[in-house]
């Protein structure tokens, strides 16, 4: 078969960039560099004809940002339709310059130096065929579940709750649990201070980041690249390394995500911010179960009936379950748990007892529940969450089957 080259333009006159992305592809004989001593503005009309006939044109970006979206808008008009513009930023570069970038025409804002194999996945994503991604797509569609795990409040522990709720959902067999019945996905959605990452212990990604700094539609391709695999037939979206505001995201961005996934997983975890954010109307709709992460201090209890009277008014039909965490259920609801009820108008359907020790070691080696710690107390309390989601899930689709016939 014969070897198709990839072909990148370097503009930048620092010899360290130019290095580094030589450096950084050269155990790929399918890719060809060819640089050019120069910043975007200084380049004459030959230099930028010879870049354009690139599949990817990547430059360093200067200090006066105005001068090169002029001559990003110059260039982009030169490019083919098939090439890529990739722009170097340093990390100081705010969210607002990132979107000029991107709205002159530069396809993706990569902050330098780059991490290790970040080029390469890049130069894959933008020159790989547009075609169905076999380790994503399934051979027909799943529509999952979507479980969306909501915070009361900040340091509740509710994103412990979903990487472990999805490692559950799993839902694996045999004697020795090593084969996973479900596909689940779990998503990151916290853009500040989200931490699947550290729970798993795996690289950020910065896909998250780019979505809110492009014009860009979430898709097979997008979100093959994106997401890590810590346990089999678990994939993670992290939250990005660098910072964005959480209302950085759209609806739409927010919405063609979740759908694609669903359509591909059985069970969707998404693990939310505390803030209430523009996008967040479009999460709610397509959730089947909520959990709300709480405690029963006063002001985490009338915290929780602030945001259960918001998700409700947004969508009246929401399957919302509460979740006590750090707290073991008791033989005799005391009387403030009795007052949290009447508060909620609703029952406290979950209780996760303290244990700290454990949920330390297990974060700190990048371990879950039930690879570390699978017979405490902590772990047989959120199995039996998953189980009852797991329990659920096969009713209602019995239920539907039976109507269909």
């Amino acid at each position: 078969m014969t070897q198709v080259t990839k072909t990148i333009a370097v503009i930048s006159e620092d010899a360290e960039v130019t290095s580094s992305i030589s450096r950084a592809v050269v155990d790929r004989p399918d890719i060809d560099v060819i640089n050019h001593k120069a910043t975007l503005t200084k380049m004459n009309g030959t230099a930028v004809a010879a870049a354009s006939a690139n599949d990817i044109v990547l430059f360093k970006t200067e200090s006066d940002l105005e001068q090169d979206i002029l001559a990003i808008t110059a260039l982009r008009e030169k490019l083919s339709e098939d090439a890529t513009l990739l722009a170097l930023t340093d990390d100081s570069l705010s969210l607002a310059d990132a979107r000029k970038l991107t709205r002159a025409g530069v396809d993706e804002v990569l902050a330098y130096p780059l991490e290790d194999g970040e080029l390469l996945t890049q130069i894959d994503r933008w020159t790989a065929p547009a075609a169905p991604v076999p380790a994503l797509m399934s051979q027909s569609p799943r529509f999952g579940q979507v479980i969306t795990i909501c915070p009361a409040r900040g340091g509740i522990g509710a994103s412990t709750i979903a990487a472990n709720l999805a490692d559950r959902l799993r839902d694996e067999q045999g004697r020795l649990r090593k084969s996973a019945k479900n596909r689940v996905a779990l998503i990151d959605l916290d853009l500040q201070f989200g931490s699947q990452a550290s729970i798993f212990d795996v690289d950020q990604h910065a896909a998250l980041f780019t979505l809110a700094t492009g014009d860009i539609t979430p898709d097979g391709l997008f979100l093959e690249q994106s997401m890590v695999e810590p346990l089999p037939n678990l994939l993670v979206l992290t939250s990005p390394r660098q910072f964005a505001p959480l209302d950085a995201l759209d609806r739409g961005q927010v919405v063609a995500l979740i759908d694609h996934l669903r359509a591909q997983f059985d069970f969707v975890v998404i693990d939310l911010p505390r803030t209430l954010v523009p996008w967040l109307a479009g999460v709610l709709e397509r959730t089947d179960k909520m959990l709300l992460v709480t405690d029963t201090t006063v002001p985490s209890i009338l915290q929780s009936r602030r945001l259960v009277d918001f998700f409700l008014e947004e969508v009246p039909t929401l399957n919302l379950d509460m979740v006590v965490n750090q707290e073991r259920k008791p033989m005799i609801m005391a009387r403030h748990h009795n007052e949290a009820v009447k508060v909620l108008e609703r029952p406290l359907a979950h209780w996760i007892p303290s244990d700290p020790k454990t949920l330390r070691q297990c974060i700190d080696r990048g371990e879950t529940l039930s690879a570390a710690h699978r017979r405490s107390p902590v772990a047989k309390a959120i199995f039996q969450i998953g189980t009852k989601i797991i329990a659920d899930n096969k009713n209602n689709q019995a239920a539907s089957a039976q109507m269909t016939v």
